[in-house]
């Protein structure tokens, strides 16, 4: 409830305060023009339209309307001195309507200014990465939690920024000479540092600024000078790191006593510095289309082994590996035993048609009914959402997809297979205590995390509606009860025929 309000009334002030709101519902271009030339901003908006409720609003979208929008802005700015697009989602969270790739369409952007992932609850705190056109893909931390910030200047067409924490002092800005990490060579004029003739950097302070020091690879190299504002230079001559990578420091002290070091690399000959991977690997994958491969290739895997064990009146004959050597042998011997447990299942029907039927209907059938949007049932299917009358792709479903393979589908095939050689072997006959270990406590907590899963996941953000007619989290819970009763009474029925 309160994220509803809250997200209502963010609406409400941006419509009414913001320098666009009123003008642009959705996504819009300014260009900014100066004596020195253009500078066009761009918003892309790509929240799913109609817009549902968490978690299936994970990932942004753009129809092919947003799309002729932005390819339109983007012509548009062609001529710009430097080009800045700002939105929510990050590039690798939103998929297109025409399955274009989207950095194409911002082929001549300079840097693209996002959220939504902000930096993974500090996991990844400097979440940037330059995307293989030359677009600077920098996702800002989280405001509401964290209160960061950024400065963003733009110096002789080179564009800059630092992130902040609100109330940390003093804050400096270096924007000559350039991060060498964050350098974009396909929009940025490298001509600007080689005949640049001052280091340049802002300083910003609740004080006064009483020092700011200056050092080149260690080599103290002078004091700033205050111009106007903000702004310090120091005179350098740039021919004198002509080649190869270098380092800038700078230490400010102001008159409250506060000091700020920071530190930097930069070149002159255009030499890169390469950025964290993990910021890169995620700013860079399609992580729709992985999560799809990855959703596709599990059931695939999973009906496609059940289906050809099926066909095999004797395992040994087709898949038994054989190997004496340690540690190959007990690899090997681990693997027969569980291709042989998931035999005996694939040899019972009451067990191999629903297991495999289950995992084709989570890929095809309607997950759950739910309030989607705000008084508006909807269907959620793996491949997206029916609500309104409109289809409203989702890819975050996949994930769930997954999840639901690797927490349930898998776990119990390898239950029942587990409980049948059990009930075959001369254990099945041993204590209660012993089969409460091996049978009932692996049962127990199967369902008891599906059953978590049942009444917290959906229902939470949809209603009931969702646990009721959920196919999928609910049918869940009954399934493995279900089919534990069926090899129940196949391996009694096995045992009767034996005795």
């Amino acid at each position: 409830m309160y994220r509803k309000y809250s997200a209502l009334l963010f609406f409400v002030i941006y419509r009414k305060y913001s320098a666009q709101g009123k003008e642009h519902q959705s996504s819009y271009v300014h260009h900014h023009v100066t004596k020195y030339g253009k500078y066009s901003f761009a918003a892309m908006d790509a929240t799913p339209n109609p817009g549902p409720k968490r978690p299936f609003n994970f990932f942004g979208y753009l129809r092919k309307t947003e799309e002729d929008a932005l390819r339109q802005f983007d012509k548009e700015s062609v001529d710009s001195n430097v080009t800045v697009w700002f939105g929510h989602y990050p590039t690798s969270l939103i998929a297109t309507e025409s399955g274009q790739n989207l950095h194409q369409i911002m082929r001549n952007v300079t840097a693209f200014l996002c959220g939504h992932l902000h930096t993974l609850g500090n996991l990844v705190p400097h979440m940037y990465t330059r995307q293989k056109t030359g677009l600077l893909e920098l996702e800002l931390g989280d405001w509401r939690d964290a209160r960061i910030y950024r400065i963003l200047a733009i110096d002789h067409d080179l564009l800059s920024f630092t992130d902040e924490v609100l109330g940390e002092w003093p804050v400096v800005l270096i924007t000559n000479p350039k991060h060498a990490a964050l350098s974009s060579p396909y929009h940025e004029p490298l001509h600007r540092i080689q005949a640049s003739t001052h280091i340049r950097l802002l300083v910003f302070t609740p004080g006064t600024v009483n020092n700011v020091q200056v050092y080149i690879d260690d080599i103290y190299t002078g004091k700033a000078i205050h111009v106007e504002g903000p702004l310090y230079v120091l005179p350098w001559n740039s021919a004198d790191y002509q080649t190869g990578l270098h380092s800038i420091r700078i230490v400010v002290q102001d008159s409250l006593f506060n000091r700020k070091e920071i530190e930097q690399p930069f070149s002159v000959d255009g030499t890169k510095s390469f950025l964290p991977f993990w910021p890169r690997f995620l700013l860079m994958l399609n992580i729709a289309s992985v999560l799809k491969v990855i959703f596709c290739c599990l059931s695939l895997v999973y009906i496609l082994v059940l289906t050809s064990l099926r066909q095999c009146s004797n395992i040994k004959t087709y898949f038994y590996m054989t190997d004496r050597w340690f540690p190959i042998g007990l690899l090997s011997s681990c693997f027969n035993q569980w291709v042989y447990r998931i035999w005996l299942v694939s040899q019972v029907g009451g067990l191999f048609y629903p297991l495999v039927l289950f995992v084709a209907y989570i890929a095809l059938g309607p997950w759950f009914v739910g309030e989607l949007l705000e008084g508006h049932t909807g269907l959620v299917f793996i491949w997206g959402l029916i609500v309104k009358s409109s289809y409203i792709p989702t890819c975050v479903t996949y994930l769930y997809g997954v999840f639901q393979l690797l927490t349930f589908n898998i776990p119990l095939l390898m239950f029942l297979g587990y409980f049948l050689h059990y009930c075959r072997s001369s254990l099945a006959a041993s204590n209660l205590f012993r089969q409460i270990r091996h049978i009932y406590l692996p049962l127990f907590a199967l369902v008891t995390v599906s059953i978590y899963m049942a009444l917290n996941e959906f229902p939470k953000a949809y209603g009931t509606r969702a646990l009721i007619l959920g196919p999928v989290r609910t049918g869940s819970v009954i399934l493995a009860l279900v089919l534990f009763y069926v090899a129940k009474i196949n391996a009694f029925n096995l045992q009767s025929h034996r005795s």
